[in-house]
């Protein structure tokens, strides 16, 4: 019930179809859209969790410019295509990216990133965070064919040669 009310301004005629097959109560309506919207539970509520993910977002945010700019000045042409070195300022944010259990490489969608101390003056510069640089370099290794990352670990298994090792991981769980 929650998941089609959540689907139903952005799916609103399959969300209608399913509405109507499903299982129906004293409260059903004629069609979703004359339901009302899910209840969120307040115990369910985290604050401190979504300060985190809001500094990732911003974070993230100035990634995205750096990339531009460096598509821009056809340094890379696909985010893929870059290796990210990130220079974070002392504030709350290094906290953040620090204790993060999530890969960086999957929130910023490219091939690496690297947090460092130090960086080159032709680091972009953050408008938007105070201290953060980021600087944008083409990705070193091959490319993968299954996740296109580009990665020192392509070629070294025999049954999957143009996969990286993370793809040759999650291939070997399937076969």
């Amino acid at each position: 019930d929650a998941i089609v009310k959540i689907m139903a301004p952005i799916l609103p005629f399959t969300s209608d179809e399913i509405y109507q097959h499903m299982p129906k109560d004293s409260g059903h309506k004629e069609s979703i859209h004359l339901d009302s919207m899910v209840e969120l539970d307040k115990e369910w509520e985290d604050k401190e969790l979504a300060d985190v993910w809001e500094n990732i977002r911003s974070l993230r945010g100035e990634v995205t410019k750096a990339l531009e700019e460096a598509r821009i000045n056809k340094l890379i042409g696909h985010p893929l295509d870059a290796a990210l070195e990130i220079k974070l300022p002392d504030t709350i944010l290094k906290e953040h990216v620090e204790n993060l259990k999530e890969n960086l490489n999957d929130i910023f969608i490219v091939s690496s990133v690297v947090i460092v101390d130090t960086i080159d003056d032709r680091a972009y510069k953050a408008n938007e965070i105070e201290g953060l640089s980021i600087k944008v370099n083409k990705a070193a290794g091959k490319k993968c064919d299954r996740c296109w990352r580009f990665d020192d670990s392509i070629g070294m298994d025999v049954v999957h040669p143009t996969a990286c090792s993370r793809c040759v991981t999650a291939l070997k769980k399937i076969m």
